[in-house]
């Protein structure tokens, strides 16, 4: 998540790995480098964010959400300057509640760039990254696709996919997929964008289908999660999940 404002030539940043996951306590770093001729002076932070169910990230929500790992991070350094073509390391602590239930915590690391003494910056970047912070005990997966339909003036599939799970769920592009059938031809296949789903939260799908299907079909929802090291330590492994409705386009 980046944004930018301002005039000038555009701040690049390079962050590794664009989400870190911490079991428990323990300690964990951001790398980030300085891929251009300038040196960049940074600050960085620690916030909140929440998904729309649009698949939009929202930044520190006036309303800390639930599952809010803000209050366990601490980092170090909060202010630096990354020369030209060089990289810094980012520490970051997790000290989870004693109280904490098993499954994700979510929070995110704001790196903005600011102004120096001996530089101008005229283009003001903001890059969030996110951490989870990963508790140990029951960890649960399970996806419910939640309802398929058809806004036949828009041509356009609504799909409804739900994170019954305690861990944050990534589906990357063509993770989620839905193949629509006349008969036992498969007449179109979509393919959904990529998304993220906190814990116990959902996310809805509009995908734009060919204006030339007409009448009742099939459509077969499937959604393939991620598994081992992209799931992240400690996740069980999941089998995709699949389900058929009869649509009326």
């Amino acid at each position: 998540m980046a944004a930018g404002a301002g005039a000038g030539p555009v701040t690049s940043l390079a962050v590794e790995p664009t989400e870190l996951v911490l079991v428990g306590a323990t300690n964990g770093a951001f790398m980030i480098r300085n891929p251009t001729e300038h040196p960049i002076p940074l600050k960085a932070s620690i916030g909140n964010y929440a998904i729309k169910k649009n698949g939009t990230v929202v930044v520190n929500p006036r309303v800390a959400p639930k599952g809010s790992a803000k209050q366990w991070l601490t980092i170090a350094p909060k202010s630096f300057t990354l020369k030209p073509h060089t990289s810094a390391q980012l520490k970051v602590r997790s000290h989870p509640g004693r109280r904490a239930g098993p499954g994700d915590h979510h929070a995110l690391v704001l790196l903005a760039t600011v102004p120096s003494g001996k530089s101008r910056v005229l283009v003001k970047t903001r890059v969030a990254v996110a951490v989870l912070v990963r508790v140990s005990g029951k960890i649960k997966r399970e996806f419910v696709i939640g309802g398929l339909s058809a806004a036949r003036r828009r041509h356009q599939l609504r799909l409804v996919v739900k994170n019954a799970g305690n861990i944050n769920e990534r589906l990357p592009v063509r993770s989620v997929t839905v193949a629509i059938k006349h008969g036992r031809r498969v007449v179109q296949t979509l393919r959904a964008p990529a998304r993220d789903i906190l814990p116990h939260s959902g996310t809805v799908y509009r995908l734009p289908y060919r204006s030339s299907l007409k009448g009742k079909m099939t459509a077969t929802v499937t959604v393939r999660p991620l598994n081992g090291s992209a799931a992240g330590p400690l996740a069980p492994p999941l089998k995709p999940v699949k389900k058929t409705f009869r649509v009326r386009f």
